[in-house]
């Protein structure tokens, strides 16, 4: 490609061959289109029911994107009293300061697997990857500050958030965890309307008569 300096004007013009011709199908894919976490599972049941302090639980989730590999981190953040406002995990670094990360779980891919996405650039096909990874915590017994979680039965449990965030292979970003997911129709209630967080709740009993919340928390 041709470089050319122009004094007067002080700025570099190009030639008409434009920088995106320079990438393969594959690197152009992966700049324009963000990865996005998809078939996500919470134990099934606490979709409704929320989580039950004390008590183990798995979540597992498959993350499409169009690069090598990715380091990914799942957080959930305690969302008592900033609940309602949808600024429960806006920021990372505001929740740290205000000891509201619940848990932060940075983990590797189990599998990767070739997806059905594919990327078309006139006669170049890029295609995208599957990666599955999964998280097992334990619910702490009370909150960060000491306080109990409440119960479901005085519907006085705890909203919680949850948030993925991913960092693809090779990249250098300040700031942790790192670029937050996003998450696709399958990933179940979003809360906010950006689509990269989900609400549950966790409370200290799991009562048989609790009505699920409308609409439906993961």
């Amino acid at each position: 490609m041709k470089l050319q300096y122009s004094l007067a004007a002080g700025v570099l013009l190009f030639s008409s061959i434009g920088l995106s011709a320079l990438e393969t199908v594959q690197d152009q894919a992966k700049r324009r289109i963000s990865p996005v976490n998809t078939k996500m599972d919470v134990n099934g049941s606490v979709r409704c029911k929320g989580f039950r302090a004390g008590e183990t639980y798995k979540i597992t989730w498959t993350m499409m994107g169009y690069d090598n590999n990715y380091t990914a981190a799942l957080v959930y953040f305690d969302c008592t009293g900033t609940y309602a406002d949808f600024q429960c995990g806006a920021s990372y670094t505001d929740a740290v300061a205000a000891d509201t990360v619940l848990g932060a779980f940075p983990v590797a891919p189990e599998s990767k697997a070739s997806s059905e996405w594919t990327y078309v650039r006139s006669a170049d096909t890029a295609y995208a990857h599957d990666f599955n990874y999964s998280v097992t915590f334990t619910v702490p017994l009370t909150r960060n500050d000491g306080s109990d979680w409440g119960t479901e039965a005085d519907n006085n449990s705890t909203p919680v958030v949850f948030r993925w965030y991913q960092r693809a292979e090779g990249e250098t970003l300040p700031g942790e965890p790192s670029i937050a997911v996003l998450l696709g129709a399958e990933a179940g209630y979003h809360y906010g309307t950006n689509a990269r967080r989900i609400e549950s709740n966790v409370s200290t009993d799991v009562d048989s008569s609790f009505v699920c919340p409308n609409p439906m928390a993961p």
